[in-house]
Parts: structure tokens; C-alpha cells; sequence
């Protein structure tokens, strides 16, 4: 492992952090502007101190909050963090024929089409749980935030594991997407036991991902109903990293998304541990911050091509041209993140909107047994859609 790698690519990261302040937020494109409001409270600029935590849960808009993915207004909730009784019917969010695919791991439900626009909602109605702190069989706590489809039964879980330093807020959008499309999705912020500026355990924050699976299937006496054997581990950057190598250490994921994954600091997963990985693997990523003046955030020799050169037969790979690294998450205008990117082209929104697109339908594919899959692949994941901002795909 080289210098760079291990030290000096997060030194030079936590230098920027500390003189820029805290990641600022803004609020995902599917909520409306009361919702905007409390969502950019949650990354005040006086959180800039703390190493340990860049999200504050003080921040963190109302736990109680209701939201319709097909209706922009705000309703009122009256469960709270401990208590996630369903509140309405659930609303199955695509129709579609009963097409086979042999590649596809299940073929008895809908199939994925090109026509659908699967980067907006879904038609679940969802119900927001903010700033929750989670005990985990590691012996660490985690915060988490969960979006959480209505209607009875279990459903699939996702957790959203986010970049270095960058607070769970700023992946909102993804998890009240999910959400509307019939996942439990689930927003962490890492134990600052094993998250710093200076020193970070990837391995522990790993461990502590596989155990939140646990503690939330736990949670069913309090009507969380996941559906343990459904789950979905998707990462930006850092929480790319993080969410694959939890997937080399637990085959609790049936699939992992990579958002620009970085394979900085120790242990290095790629190559070394991807023949150990379990579960099916989608990776986008960007070239753009290979290099830079004062800092790649993004790495050539740790960014996400490197995990697809070691990934195994199956994986599918976007190239977003003209993205930046910072452009995967919900505000690529903070002060950090505008030193870290290198001059993107794409259009933020399209970026995060092909982001959403495709690990979408991989994620239907995966845990809700959606045919197809093999289809699209060979269609292209975003044939059908029109965005000015294009990306390369390959296949393993």
C-alpha cells in the first residue's frame, strides 16, 4: 500500500474539511420547500467541528415527519422513533408484464421496461424517522435516518452509507426515493468510535454496517418490518467502500451499489478482498477527480474502475462523463466540495437522477424479483431516457 494511499490522500481531505467548515446541505429534488428548510439546517456551519459526527442530530427535521412521493405537501404523523406503526395502504409502484429473464434472480414479478422513468418516485407513500441512535452488537452506537414505505408486510432494506466526513443528510434524496419505490431505506452516520479526520477504521465502520442489519430486523416488535433476507448496501465515495467491503465480510447483501467509490486508507479491498465479495455489484463513478491540483478526491489508482477490473462476472459499470465526484450526493456546491471537484461538466441534478436510474432498477432486479434485468443490461440501463449528460456502461 502506498504513502499516498494510506495517509496522505486523507490528511490532505481532512485539511480541506477543517478550513472549509462542515458539508452544507440542500434538500433532495422530491420534497418541498418546508422539508428544504429543515433538511439545510441539518448541516450548520457550527458542526464543523465536530470530527466524530458531521451531521448533529439537534439538526435533524421533525422525527414524525410524513411524506407522499406523489404529493409535494407535508402530513403530519403522530409516531415517533420508537414506535413505526403503519399508517397506509402499500401501492405496488410499477405495473408490468410477467416476462422471464434467465438472468435475473427471480421471474415471477413485473419486468423493468425502458419507458419507465425509474429516477422519479415511486407510488409508495413514506414516512420519515429522524435521528435515531442504534446499539449494535459491535459494542458501537450509530445515528441513523429512516425512510420508511407505509403498508404492512415486510420490505427490503437498503442502508445509505455516506463519503468521508460528509454528513447522512446530504443522501437524503436517495433515501426518500428508495423509499417511495417500496424500500426501507436507511441513512447512517458512522460511530465516531471508528470515523475521524485524521485516523478512520474502514473495517469497523464495515462490521458496524453488516450489524445495523441486525438491529433493524430486531426491530419488528416496533414495526420496523425489514425483510431480512432483502438486503442492499448502497455508499458514496468512502460508503462505497465501506458498503462493498461489508460484503466481503457478511453475505448478508444480496447487492451492493458503489456511488464513486474510493479505495483509500487500509484495509484495500481492491483487488485483494473482491473474490471474497457476496452479492451482485453496480458500480458509477467519474473520472474527472483522478487527478487535481490540490487534491483527487476520486484517485485513479482507488476509484471506482479499479473495483470493476477486480469485480466479478456480472458487475455493470457507469462512466457519468463530465461528473464530478461531488456531484453523487445532494449538494455538490459546499465550500469542500467545490475544492474537491474537478471542474464538472454534467449537470448535478442529471447526475444524481442517472444515479438514481440505474441503481433503481438493479435494486428492483435484486430484491424485489423484477424481471428484465439481463434485458437492460443489453438495452443499455438508460436507454429510454433523455439527458444531456451521457455515460459509458460496461459489463463484466
Amino acid at each position: 500500500m502506498s504513502i499516498l494511499k494510506r495517509w496522505i490522500v486523507p490528511g490532505i481531505c481532512a485539511a480541506f474539511l477543517l478550513a472549509c467548515g462542515a458539508t452544507e446541505t440542500v434538500p433532495s429534488q422530491e420534497i418541498d420547500a418546508s422539508d428544504a428548510s429543515d433538511q439545510a439546517d441539518a448541516s450548520d456551519a457550527s458542526d464543523a467541528s465536530d470530527a466524530a459526527d458531521a451531521t448533529d442530530a439537534s439538526d435533524a427535521t421533525d422525527p414524525s415527519d410524513s411524506v407522499d412521493a406523489s404529493d409535494s405537501s407535508d402530513a403530519t404523523d403522530s409516531s415517533d422513533a420508537s414506535d413505526i406503526s403503519d399508517s397506509a395502504d402499500t401501492t405496488d409502484p410499477s405495473d408490468g408484464s410477467d416476462e422471464s429473464d434467465a438472468t435475473d434472480p427471480g421471474d415471477q414479478g413485473p419486468t423493468l421496461d425502458s419507458l419507465t422513468a425509474y429516477h422519479e418516485p415511486g407510488l409508495f407513500t413514506y414516512e420519515l424517522i429522524q435521528s435515531r441512535d442504534m446499539e449494535l452488537s459491535t459494542g458501537r452506537d450509530v445515528e441513523i435516518t429512516v425512510c420508511r414505505p407505509t403498508g404492512e408486510g415486510p420490505k427490503p432494506l437498503v442502508i445509505i452509507s455516506p463519503g468521508f466526513q460528509l454528513g447522512r443528510d446530504l443522501y437524503q434524496s436517495y433515501c426518500e426515493h428508495f423509499a417511495s419505490w417500496g424500500f426501507i431505506a436507511v441513512t447512517q452516520t458512522y460511530s465516531p468510535d471508528v470515523s475521524g479526520f485524521a485516523s478512520s477504521n474502514h473495517e469497523g465502520m464495515a462490521q458496524d454496517t453488516n450489524a445495523l442489519v441486525d438491529a433493524l430486523v430486531a426491530e419488528a416488535a416496533n414495526g420496523l418490518e425489514v425483510d431480512g433476507e432483502r438486503v442492499a448496501f448502497v455508499g458514496h465515495s468512502l460508503g462505497g467502500k465501506v458498503s462493498i467491503l461489508a460484503s466481503t465480510l457478511s453475505d448478508r447483501a444480496l447487492a451492493v451499489v458503489g456511488l464513486d467509490p474510493v479505495d483509500a486508507n487500509e484495509p484495500s479491498v481492491t483487488p485483494e478482498l473482491m473474490p471474497s465479495l457476496n452479492g451482485d455489484l453496480l458500480l458509477l463513478g467519474e473520472t474527472l477527480d483522478a487527478t487535481g491540483l490540490f487534491q483527487a478526491c476520486a484517485p485513479e489508482a482507488d476509484n471506482f474502475q479499479q473495483y470493476f477490473a477486480a469485480s466479478p462476472a456480472g458487475t455493470v459499470q457507469l462512466d457519468v462523463l463530465g461528473a464530478g465526484h461531488m456531484q453523487f450526493h445532494d449538494n455538490p456546491n459546499c465550500l469542500a466540495c467545490r475544492l474537491c471537484n474537478g471542474s464538472p461538466t454534467a449537470d448535478a441534478n442529471e447526475v444524481l437522477e442517472i444515479s438514481r436510474h440505474a441503481s433503481t432498477q438493479f435494486l428492483l432486479s435484486r430484491l424485489q424479483d423484477f424481471g428484465g434485468w439481463g434485458n437492460r443490461v443489453a438495452e443499455g440501463l438508460l436507454d429510454g431516457q433523455n439527458w444531456s449528460t451521457q455515460a459509458v456502461q460496461t459489463s463484466r
